[in-house]
């Protein structure tokens, strides 16, 4: 897993258990370490290195999420090759790549996968495709010498599916909640537009101010991706691992990410702050969307002078016309999502 879980083999344990995934639940040990051994290098003489007791084995079954990455474009981007070279090169490995910077990681993935590939058995690899409801829509397993022809083709059913906002401009985007469980970066920049990498390539909302309300319990306090936000809340800051967030960001190279925002009392104290610096002369035309995070975009609100943007864009399917007001309790936290 790279540098989560604080970078190290503990919290890397702790992070598998709150996914279910423990000794007892597979029946099989899991040994966690972040020793590494030097495997192949890269052309200009940088090391790759990958987890010493996978080298130990007799084989090695890559399994990953294929995705669009958060921080660049490429041909590949999140998926087998990635776990390869990042996740299975643990701390040490991921430092040493994130060295080169995103905006080179569409060369430097391929080619630190496809060197790595010449010195290790795999078996096969499983890449994992998910649609636009975050469900398993296709499971691909492909042999070594196809990983690098073949998972170009994965990554780009991914990009067909994947869930987008379609509406164009916004006033003020409400996020209820962002964590690593969401995005590698807490709120995806697929959705948003905002990569915290500065790459270019990344489509979404002209958004006016983004407003984050809280994180997922399964991140960990590791709140990363907060930096891409305007303004948040108290509560969300008090509940940061600033160790676990700034080593993900230090290793990333995406410093950025891991900065605070504008930083309210409260949801509503957020939200009205939000309203008052948009570029809004009357709060009655106000373009609010209110999502439950980037990950889940099957249903949003949106404020009334959205409504005919939205019954005019040919994939919402329903629009619900009932007005619901704002609803905090008496702490000022905006009641959970219905």
């Amino acid at each position: 897993m790279g540098s989560h879980g604080s970078a190290n083999a503990e919290g890397q344990v702790v992070i598998l258990e709150t996914y279910g995934v423990t000794e007892q639940s597979m029946g099989v040990p899991i040994v966690s370490s972040m020793e590494v051994v030097h495997v192949a290098t890269m052309s200009d003489g940088v090391p790759l290195y990958l987890d010493k007791v996978a080298m130990e084995a007799d084989g090695i079954i890559l399994c990953n999420k294929i995705k669009p990455h958060a921080d660049f474009k490429g041909q590949v981007e999140s998926g087998l090759l990635k776990m390869l070279c990042i996740g299975l090169g643990n701390h040490v490995g991921a430092s040493s790549l994130h060295r080169y910077g995103f905006h080179n990681f569409h060369r430097v993935i391929p080619e630190a996968g496809e060197r790595l590939l010449e010195k290790i058995h795999v078996p096969f690899a499983i890449g994992l495709v998910e649609n636009a409801y975050d469900e398993l829509m296709d499971i691909e397993v492909v042999e070594q010498q196809n990983i690098l022809s073949l998972e170009p083709e994965y990554l780009a059913k991914a990009k067909r599916n994947i869930a987008t906002i379609q509406i164009p401009d916004i006033d003020v985007l409400i996020i209820q909640e962002i964590g690593k469980n969401i995005s590698g970066e807490g709120m995806d920049p697929n959705v948003t537009g905002r990569p915290g990498s500065g790459v270019g390539g990344f489509k979404g909302p002209n958004i006016s101010s983004t407003v984050v309300l809280s994180l997922t319990e399964a991140t960990h306090g590791n709140g990363v991706g907060i930096g891409m936000a305007d303004i948040t809340t108290r509560q969300l800051v008090q509940k940061l691992d600033f160790s676990a967030m700034y080593t993900n960001a230090a290793t990333a190279g995406t410093l950025a990410t891991a900065k605070i925002p504008m930083v309210m009392g409260n949801d509503r104290e957020a939200i009205v702050f939000s309203l008052k610096t948009a570029p809004i002369h009357d709060i009655s035309k106000a373009k609010i969307v209110w999502i439950r995070n980037t990950l889940d975009l099957d249903n949003i609100y949106v404020s009334e002078a959205l409504k005919p943007v939205v019954e005019d864009l040919e994939k919402a399917e329903t629009v619900i016309g009932t007005d619901q007001e704002f609803c905090f309790d008496s702490e000022g936290r905006l009641m959970p999502w219905a």
